[in-house]
């Protein structure tokens, strides 16, 4: 079960070890554009592998990504055999690189990729990182996109790296055709790794459209 835990003194955070956080969003599916935004951690040692990092939208909150879902689009990082990679740093963290992340669609059992990126997958342990990923709905199906703060003069908070980011566009991703009931109501954010939990400070979601 997902808990509650204090790694950095002050900041209470949603830890995830093999688990799906889900939660209903206060415009339902009444929305045509908006942001997923995530300040997130681990406490990692060393490298892993075969470890997948899901953030998307689902269509309700019982049939979920994890399992048999109705309907899921959205961003992931992870591809059978690939490593996350470990460095001290400082900044020490994890990263997954290549063309590892992906974005698409899961319908019933079904996980189809539409796309993949080279964006920065990187997670920090002795400090928090944030990853942003943008969904817009078209007249055939979804675009999704990710964005990373790498290039972007540094901000001292989240929430004005967040108002920083507001109205910038992906840099990543692109649409996709899909036969969709344009129901997706909810956000769901899956971590697979069950060792090292990932731990979320913050989400943020903001409606454009």
């Amino acid at each position: 079960m997902a808990a509650i835990v204090q790694t950095f003194s002050g900041d209470n955070a949603l830890s995830l070890a093999n688990e799906e956080f889900v939660r209903k969003m206060q415009w339902g599916s009444d929305w045509r554009r908006l942001r997923i935004a995530i300040n997130h951690s681990g406490q990692f040692v060393g490298n892993f592998s075969n470890e997948f990092y899901y953030i998307g939208l689902c269509q309700g909150t019982t049939n979920t990504f994890k399992g048999t879902t109705d309907e899921w689009v959205g961003f992931w990082v992870g591809t059978a055999g690939g490593t996350w990679s470990y460095t001290a740093g400082p900044p020490a963290g994890v990263t997954q690189g290549g063309s590892n992340g992906k974005w698409g669609y899961k319908i019933g059992a079904t996980l189809t990729q539409a796309g993949a990126t080279s964006v920065n997958n990187y997670i920090g342990k002795t400090n928090r990182d944030f990853w942003f990923v943008d969904i817009e709905q078209t007249p055939t199906g979804y675009a999704v996109g990710r964005r990373t703060p790498s290039s972007v003069p540094a901000v001292d908070t989240f929430g004005r790296q967040f108002e920083f980011y507001s109205n910038q566009s992906e840099n990543s991703g692109s649409a996709f055709a899909m036969t969709t009931n344009r129901l997706l109501d909810s956000v769901s954010i899956y971590w697979t790794y069950a060792t090292v939990p990932l731990e979320i400070s913050e989400i943020l979601v903001v409606r454009y459209a």
